[in-house]
């Protein structure tokens, strides 16, 4: 059931639980001050709400570090603003000496060396120091070749379907071999055309989740919700699009990325 029909609001996040969803809720905590007045939108509080010790327009209540941080980002999601937590991917090596500050890498690893773990490297295997990516295709210039034969925007030597167009990259059985080339794409041991579930594992081609059975055809991926209310029917790491954490996403016109007009930004 849409909880704003006349707005777009595919998570149909409703903070205050009072059925209107925060899309077109003027007021998503209900605490009695409209969103555009309340430094804590979506958490109902009292005066501590309105002091903003340091001036990022986010109130004490709601704000995760006592530093200037207006995007409240939070790497690890511990609570901690990245601004104020000296671990932010919380792997327990200190930002100062962290290779990869915000992604978990607890090896270190660093193949060329480059003072960039190879996690969050857009070419570990060269060094880039300046992380230079001209076309914004998260490949650093100095590893593109700009060879993308089924141009779905992700360059061939690092597409796990490289003859077919896959821009998500959807790997059910992370073998390393996206399911749209994959023969078997839940590797259980049953080619997709003769499989009743082709992206869950299901040998004896039954499956039951929580005590309840399932039809694969209601609900493709068996992560319990049915495909009418799964976002991403076929993905069972998830089942909404939530805009609230967003990240850099590529806009991809027939494979062709080049200029800063191909990239969306957070």
């Amino acid at each position: 059931m849409d909880n704003c029909p006349g707005w777009t609001n595919t998570a149909r996040d409703d903070s205050d639980r009072d059925t209107e969803g925060d899309a077109c809720d003027d007021n998503d905590d209900n605490d009695g001050r409209v969103d555009y007045e309340d430094k804590c939108k979506y958490v109902k509080d009292d005066e501590l709400g309105r002091v903003d010790d340091d001036n990022d327009k986010i109130g004490k209540a709601c704000d995760n570090c006592n530093l200037t941080n207006v995007g409240q980002s939070d790497s690890d999601r511990d609570g901690v603003g990245d601004a104020c937590d000296k671990d932010d991917d919380n792997d327990g090596i200190p930002d100062s000496s962290d290779v990869c500050p915000s992604i978990p890498n607890k090896d270190q690893k660093d193949s060329d060396g480059d003072k960039i773990g190879d996690l969050c490297d857009n070419c570990p295997e060269k060094k880039n120091f300046g992380q230079v990516d001209a076309d914004y295709d998260f490949v650093g210039d100095v590893c593109d070749n700009d060879l993308d034969q089924d141009s779905d925007g992700i360059q061939d030597d690092r597409d796990n379907c490289p003859k077919t167009a896959n821009a998500d990259q959807v790997d059910a059985d992370s073998d390393g071999k996206g399911d749209l080339c994959d023969p078997d794409a839940d590797n259980d041991g049953i080619p997709n055309e003769s499989d009743n579930c082709v992206q869950v594992e299901n040998r004896n081609q039954q499956y039951c989740i929580s005590d309840n059975w399932y039809n694969c055809q209601s609900d493709n991926d068996q992560d319990g919700v049915p495909n009418w209310d799964d976002g991403h029917e076929n993905n069972s790491r998830t089942n909404r699009t939530h805009f609230g954490p967003m990240k850099t996403v590529l806009l991809i016109p027939n494979g062709a990325l080049h200029g800063p007009s191909n990239k969306e930004i957070e």
